[in-house]
């Protein structure tokens, strides 16, 4: 994951506002979060957050309280809470704080692909899971801050398309998506970079474990378990 810093985070959700988050009792129970995520999201960067802190009692019994929480209404509008997460913590640790988010809140719906052009509707929402990103959330996929040049086959009024979509998504400027969806505007044409290859991906990896362990278990069985297997029926026999 890319290395930042909490004046990272902080900038990221700058251009957010909450006049239109309704206001709810309701308080996002950060003691419940994640261990990694609870360290650099709850202690170093809530304070970030364009939401307002609650102060909120601890139990006398209470081994780690954070003492703070945020509405529910306002937490949950947001569209890349969990940043704070993505930028320090492993994959195992993001998805725990990925189903911790989905847990507090129920009602968000993952990212709606159905605005984009057909140029780039089917490669993003495929590209977006094989990046690791299997809930399709927006905390995963505005934490990528790419749109893995699932544009390069638009035209030029398409890419603008992609780009206001990604803007409203993540709801940053026209301009920041623009960088972000890697494109270039010269004189009317709009031209996306190509991307390097950047190593293979989470189920790659994970199928060609497998397959080394099966083979490893195969050979085993092979050199050390049929002659084994033989040895004790020849025992029996005799």
């Amino acid at each position: 994951m890319p290395t930042s810093t909490s004046s990272a985070f902080a900038g990221h959700l700058a251009t957010l506002t909450t006049s239109a988050v309704p206001a709810t009792t309701s308080l996002v129970n950060f003691d419940s979060m994640p261990e990694c995520a609870s360290k650099y999201c709850v202690n170093s960067t809530h304070s970030a957050l364009p939401c307002p802190s609650i102060s909120t009692p601890c139990p006398a019994s209470a081994t780690a309280c954070a003492g703070v929480g945020v509405p529910a209404a306002c937490y949950c509008g947001l569209p890349n809470p969990l940043y704070c997460a993505w930028t320090y913590c492993g994959w195992l640790d993001w998805m725990l704080a990925e189903d911790w988010f989905s847990t507090t809140c129920p009602y968000v719906a993952p990212v709606n692909f159905d605005p984009l052009p057909d140029c780039a509707r089917d490669c993003l929402e495929g590209r977006l899971f094989d990046y690791g990103c299997i809930t399709l959330q927006k905390n995963c996929f505005c934490s990528h801050v790419s749109l893995f040049g699932c544009n390069a086959d638009c035209s030029t009024q398409e890419n603008l398309t992609v780009a206001n979509w990604y803007a409203t998504v993540c709801a940053i400027s026209s301009a920041s998506a623009l960088q972000v969806a890697a494109v270039e505007t010269s004189a009317s044409l709009v031209i996306p970079h190509s991307k390097p290859w950047d190593g293979f991906r989470w189920y790659e990896i994970f199928t060609l474990v497998v397959g080394i362990i099966s083979v490893v278990v195969f050979l085993v069985y092979v050199f050390w378990g049929k002659d084994s297997i033989g040895r004790r029926m020849k025992q029996r026999t005799e």
